[in-house]
């Protein structure tokens, strides 16, 4: 048991003397950026060019990005079971905003998944999640049309369904 605690402490010891080596210390970095530049360095306004050349500078709110969202009503009912249909491809947005309920209808809150998010969970698992909240969830799958859903098993009922693109 002494053993294995010397053992311990050494390997502990040992792996902050390795993260010492590793450290980037300013002589270090100057020295390895004029390596990689190969001695040149970069002006504010080459840096500037560069950002605007490649970066596309979001629009702020004055707290944060400012993100237009436009809504499409693509369903809407009071289904408790079945199958449906979309007036339009889920695919044509960025993101899906399903509203639903417990089977009474009270309580309703919103789910939001992207087409891929979707198209990964049935690729891992044959079926996908449509809406889900506090143990409510309506599982299944789209048909080849993108706007048949094929329901597999639900216990929530569905209120509506929109469609999200971001401007």
């Amino acid at each position: 048991m002494k053993t294995l605690k010397i053992a311990m402490i050494a390997l502990c010891l040992s792996g902050s003397v390795f993260a010492m080596e590793g450290k980037v210390t300013l002589e270090s970095g100057t020295a390895s950026a004029k390596k990689n530049l190969h001695g040149k360095t970069i002006t504010a306004e080459e840096t500037a060019l560069m950002w605007k050349k490649y970066a596309k500078i979001p629009t702020s709110s004055g707290s944060g990005v400012s993100v237009e969202r436009v809504y499409t009503l693509l369903w809407k009912g009071s289904l408790d079971r079945g199958n449906f249909v979309l007036n339009q491809s889920f695919r044509n947005f960025d993101e899906i905003v399903t509203i639903g309920a417990n089977d009474n209808g009270s309580y309703p809150q919103h789910y939001r998944f992207t087409p891929k998010e979707f198209d990964l969970a049935v690729k891992a698992r044959g079926y996908a999640t449509l809406y889900e909240r506090d143990s409510r969830s309506w599982v299944g799958t789209f048909a080849k049309n993108n706007r048949t859903f094929y329901t597999r098993t639900e216990s929530a009922r569905l209120l509506e369904i929109y469609g999200v693109n971001f401007n």
